[in-house]
């Protein structure tokens, strides 16, 4: 459906919002880049879904209810109506553009333990903030833990009223990796937000969602879950809490900002570039009462810095990518299901109620990622031996909103010297992808062997360019 929907770029949708730029979709959706007009053009995303004639009118008043809504950390949604296409009746909604999203960094690194813990307090004010409306996000995942400028919002369009009906609208949907045990019933609480919220934070920690085995053991009458190694405390235990079968026993948003506790001080990420960008600690609402409050000017969402380092990166995932944009489409797999003796890696967690085995909580894998260096993953991988950042100025870097990215790929040859690079993702701006591809023309590679023997090999080199730095990280793709 990629193809089908970027045949709509450059059309215009009510005369209002251009389509400049198709973002990512599926078959169910599609997003585009677009602009809100005034005295000073915004940039904006829309939203298109192919209007159900069942279900058209229930979209729209679920779209201008969360328009109705103001909270530092949830996604402004400025517009939404119907409109048609290339014969094609369709629903829109006009949004706020989130530069990035998690779902992005996952490729490259899981989150650290601080940022998973900075992560959390504005999502748990967001959360708690729907939960008291009687509202349910509904579709929590890295996704859609967006960043706009340097703060941390999550998506609005599929924010629903809670719903208890196995007649509900979710009853009829395809059960996806984040969703509830309840999911297939179509009853939709806040619990709901919980169990997903348990999922991601596995995921961001681990980068591998939990198995659950639905077969019954040993007249168990809850199926068991089985949890990758390496998540630390006091995550864990939230975990655990999250993931309980019985939706009324699970922890709500304010159990699990109590047990998270106060906040602590990040430890300062490693910086070579001359100008680092700012790490300013994510601001963070009351730990153990998670209600609305007014959102600090500050608010960083830090994996923003340290997590992605690829320019125009959220493209390449968007074309890769079904399910995986700012403004994702929801389309959904079947949830992973497998038993321990098959699942290596992961290990099976007891119920809250029992006592944990004593176990010191497993480090997580950090890669900065202001830094240019890598390092080999083992013998004849290959590894960078000089870099070259690009020489960028001043003035220059003053125009830049939030990021811009290049991507260029290096072949190397045995010696491990670039002799060809191209432009495999251009970015927004001539300028910054003409500094990135002479950069990474001076880069020097160790040789890559296969069988002792030196061979070509590829890289992609991932610029980020913001006005205080440049971040750049190395990926090796053949051989």
């Amino acid at each position: 459906m990629i193809e089908t929907w970027k045949q709509w770029e450059g059309q215009v949708v009510n005369g209002d919002f251009p389509l400049q730029k198709c973002l990512g979709g599926s078959g169910k959706s599609v997003v585009f880049l677009t602009e809100r007009g005034g005295r000073e053009p915004q940039k904006a995303a829309i939203k298109l879904v192919p209007a159900d004639p069942g279900t058209a009118d229930l979209q729209l008043s679920r779209w201008a209810q969360a328009a109705s809504l103001s909270h530092p950390h949830l996604l402004r949604i400025f517009e939404a109506g119907r409109c048609q296409l290339a014969d094609t009746a369709l629903l829109y909604v006009v949004m706020e553009y989130a530069e990035e999203d998690l779902s992005q960094i996952l490729p490259i690194r899981p989150l650290t333990l601080a940022e998973a813990q900075e992560m959390l307090p504005p999502v748990l004010d967001a959360l708690a903030y729907l939960h008291a409306k009687g509202l349910v996000h509904g579709h929590m995942k890295p996704a859609n833990i967006l960043a706009i400028a340097d703060q941390v919002k999550l998506s609005s369009d599929g924010i629903r009223a809670a719903s208890r009906s196995s007649g509900s609208p979710a009853a009829s949907r395809e059960i996806g990796p984040y969703d509830p045990p309840e999911a297939a019933d179509g009853m939709i609480s806040p619990a709901w937000d919980s169990w997903s919220l348990g999922v991601t934070l596995v995921e961001v920690l681990t980068l591998r969602r939990p198995v659950w085995d639905r077969t019954e053991r040993n007249g168990a009458k809850e199926p068991e879950l089985l949890l990758p190694e390496g998540i630390p405390d006091p995550l864990l235990d939230i975990v655990r809490h999250c993931l309980i079968l019985d939706p009324q026993r699970r922890w709500t948003g304010v159990d699990i900002a109590a047990r998270l506790g106060p906040p602590t001080a990040a430890p300062k990420p490693v910086a070579v570039d001359p100008h680092p960008a700012p790490k300013t600690p994510l601001e963070r609402t009351s730990a153990r009462t998670p209600t609305h409050t007014p959102a600090p000017k500050n608010t960083s969402a830090k994996w923003l810095y340290t997590g992605i380092a690829a320019l125009g990166l959220a493209l390449v995932l968007f074309v890769s990518s079904k399910t995986r944009s700012p403004h994702p489409a929801v389309e959904f797999t079947q949830m992973e299901q497998a038993k321990p003796v098959d699942t290596p890696g992961h290990r099976a967690i007891p119920a809250p109620s029992e006592p944990r085995p004593a176990k010191p909580p497993a480090s997580v894998r950090s890669v900065p990622m202001r830094t240019a260096r890598t390092t080999a993953a083992g013998s004849g991988q290959g590894a960078v031996l000089h870099q070259v950042l690009p020489e960028v100025s001043q003035g220059a870097r003053d125009t830049i909103q939030g990021h811009i990215r290049v991507a260029v790929r290096v072949d190397v040859d045995a010696s491990g010297s670039v002799v060809q690079a191209a432009l495999d993702s251009h970015g927004p701006s001539n300028y910054f992808a003409g500094r990135a591809l002479d950069a990474a023309k001076g880069w020097k590679f160790s040789p890559a062997e296969v069988n002792g023997q030196q061979v070509p090999s590829a890289w992609t080199l991932s610029f980020a360019f913001s006005r205080t730095g440049t971040e750049v990280y190395p990926r090796r793709t053949s051989p």
